[in-house]
């Protein structure tokens, strides 16, 4: 997630504890397309809106699991910079920013200008979604005047303010902080580290337990991996969990309120499955895994 973006011209969840937090689920990796999303508050001509389907499609399929932004024009107005482009999400759930740092640069990587954005307003991004948006950037936020600036030899990034870590902290919530011993802490510590890195700004999903618990209801306990610079937050999330011969044991989505991660961080949560949601109860969890579904 958060890669550097092309040039224009190319165009009910609880917690419990975890005593053996050592079974990886598999997570389902969908192709990293997008579909064009227009924003509900936005009014757009039709005119305006072929020119987004135009660009739309002369971006580059994405990576599963990746936030990238793409700027396609930039308008010089009244000693300002419009850029126009798009914001694009891989994931396979809705998801919200805050503040974030956006970067004009050359193609030598010169910082052009920098300017901080409230993407509140954005509101949630959709999953597998491109979402059209203008960027205005004032002489205050200019690194190098806007007259010398080349027009035709400019891109759109996202500003990478942390060094990334070789792997991320343990994050944990504070009834999860209360309810763990300090071994099992330790344990989860010693997991993260041996995990295989995340991919340059990914978001994953890494599976820890699954078993049967109250009224008849099964517990699946998985690691939410934030490998991006930004604090992610994710307001729902659909999962499916199979058995090793890929018989659909239980299936739904999960409304989470609140819920964040930190940069580079790893968050462990447990999602129940009430039974209303459990198609199948095994005797045996052995060889588990949890997909992500795919949006459409």
């Amino acid at each position: 997630m958060w890669s550097l973006l092309k040039r224009k011209k190319e165009a009910d969840s609880s917690s419990k504890e975890i005593n053996n937090p050592l079974h990886e689920a598999v997570i389902e990796e969908r192709a990293g397309k997008t579909e064009l999303f227009v924003h509900p508050a936005v009014v757009v001509s039709p005119q305006e809106k072929y020119v987004f389907q135009y660009y739309h499609q002369l971006l580059p399929d994405l990576q599963p699991n990746q936030i990238s932004i793409n700027g396609y024009d930039l308008i010089v107005f009244n000693e300002s910079a419009i850029i126009e482009g798009f914001i694009r999400n891989t994931l396979p759930s809705k998801i919200r920013f805050e503040e974030v740092i956006l970067l004009v640069m050359d193609s030598s990587d010169q910082i052009l200008a920098r300017k901080v954005f409230d993407f509140n307003m954005l509101g949630e991004l959709p999953p597998s979604s491109s979402i059209p948006w203008k960027f205005l950037f004032e002489p205050e936020d200019f690194q190098v005047p806007l007259s010398e600036w080349n027009l035709s030899d400019w891109k759109l990034a996202f500003e990478l303010q942390k060094q990334r870590p070789t792997s991320e902290t343990l994050e944990l919530e504070a009834a999860w902080e209360e309810r763990l011993s300090a071994d099992e802490k330790e344990n989860l510590k010693k997991l993260i580290s041996s995990l295989t890195p995340l991919k340059n700004e990914e978001v994953n999903l890494f599976g820890l337990k699954a078993e049967k618990a109250m009224e008849n209801s099964i517990a699946v306990t998985l690691l939410v991996r934030n490998g991006t610079s930004k604090k992610i937050e994710l307001s729902q999330l659909p999962l499916q969990l199979t058995s090793a011969d890929g018989i659909c044991l239980a299936s739904g989505v999960f409304q989470l309120e609140a819920f964040s991660v930190n940069p580079f961080c790893s968050k462990p949560w447990t999602f129940i499955f009430p039974e209303s949601l459990v198609q199948h109860m095994p005797e045996d969890f052995s060889g588990w895994k949890v997909l992500v579904p795919s949006s459409n």
